[in-house]
């Protein structure tokens, strides 16, 4: 489980990650999962449209907002599926949202290490790291050296992550991908609704 750590540990920027390399590895291995539940997705929704996923990966990938992908597949799944269908791809949407959360951490924060804490790596988040940042960079103005040596042994809202809690996202995100490989499964055995 993700933690606070204490405040007196030193907090290194994410140059030196090679230095925690079997933990930091897993921030690879969640952003590489996300891009395969991401394909397995432009599948489906080749499969929704009946079209070649080829061609469907890249009309997905056009469309960056997750919000908007969603509204184009659900638009889609309207004309072309059952309810029973429709609920459980809007299902899917919901579970992929929560997973996101996590996800987005990963993919979008800041990241470093501790040389007294072994074991974790630790997160903030971009929007507290600007803000820290410019408070760093206002005292080295000042030329307030003591208040600058202590702003960069603290980092903002740093939260610590180990292998379980980089192992535990892994699995979700694996859960994810195996769920739609199922819902593509059920895709294939159904003949898409024609509009009239």
């Amino acid at each position: 489980m993700t933690f606070i750590p204490d405040r007196n540990i030193e907090i290194r920027r994410s140059t030196d990650l090679p230095d925690n390399a079997e933990i930091s590895s897993h921030l690879g291995v969640v952003v590489s999962l996300w891009s395969e539940m991401e394909t397995r997705l432009a599948e489906v929704f080749g499969v929704i449209a009946g079209m070649d996923s080829v061609i469907a990966m890249k009309i997905f990938t056009a469309i960056e907002n997750e919000g908007s992908r969603k509204a184009v597949f659900m638009k889609l799944a309207e004309e072309r599926l059952p309810q029973n269908l429709k609920e459980e791809l809007l299902d899917i949407f919901r579970a992929i949202k929560e997973s996101s959360k996590s996800r987005n951490k990963v993919a979008h924060g800041i990241w470093g290490v501790s040389p007294q804490v072994n074991d974790a790596i630790f997160y903030t988040d971009v929007r507290d790291w600007l803000v820290w940042q410019s408070h760093v960079h206002s005292a080295e103005s000042r030329g307030e050296a003591i208040e600058v040596m202590e702003a960069l042994r603290r980092w903002p809202s740093a939260l610590g992550f180990r292998k379980s809690d980089f192992y535990t996202m892994e699995q979700e995100i694996l859960k994810l991908i195996e769920r739609i490989k199922s819902f593509r499964k059920s895709l294939i055995g159904h003949r898409p609704i024609s509009p009239t």
